[in-house]
């Protein structure tokens, strides 16, 4: 189904074998809620999540190897040695932050809270409607939402 790459992310990244990272062409929020759902619930560190948009994920493809480094920077090469002198693909769009990866781009505004809102995301609640709200805000994020409805 539409939902099984959140849950196999998800389940690499519990098991100790999630990729080193991911880069993607386009937003994908189903990949980048299992990333989520791994840290919010699980506490564990999801791998840095990268949207390159068409021109950097297409500069990608003639390449065998590529490397992250702490930013953002994606270097592209055909072998490791290649990598050291690498030109740097576009900057990507973080959709993730992960553990050697800071956002690149400003950051946008926070989503707009009611007071019913704020109360869940401080825990007035209780844990549970705590952690919902924390995924559902990274989400609205993700998604530059202003607001939630």
């Amino acid at each position: 189904g539409s939902c099984t790459g959140s849950s196999v992310l998800l389940q690499l990244i519990l098991n100790g074998h999630a990729p080193a990272a991911i880069l993607l062409r386009e937003t994908d929020e189903i990949l980048a809620l299992g990333a989520i759902i791994a840290d919010e619930l699980f506490d564990r560190s999801p791998p840095p999540v990268l949207c390159l948009g068409p021109t950097g994920f297409d500069a990608l493809a003639p390449f065998a190897l590529c490397r992250l480094h702490p930013g953002g920077t994606v270097l592209a090469g055909a072998s490791p040695s290649d990598l050291d002198g690498a030109v740097p693909v576009p900057p990507p769009l973080p959709l993730l932050a992960g553990p050697t990866q800071t956002p690149t781009s400003a950051p946008q505004e926070p989503v707009r809270l009611t007071p019913s809102d704020q109360e869940m995301l401080d825990g007035q609640h209780g844990r549970a409607a705590q952690v919902a709200m924390r995924v559902v805000l990274r989400m609205a994020d993700l998604q530059g939402a202003p607001e939630l409805i």
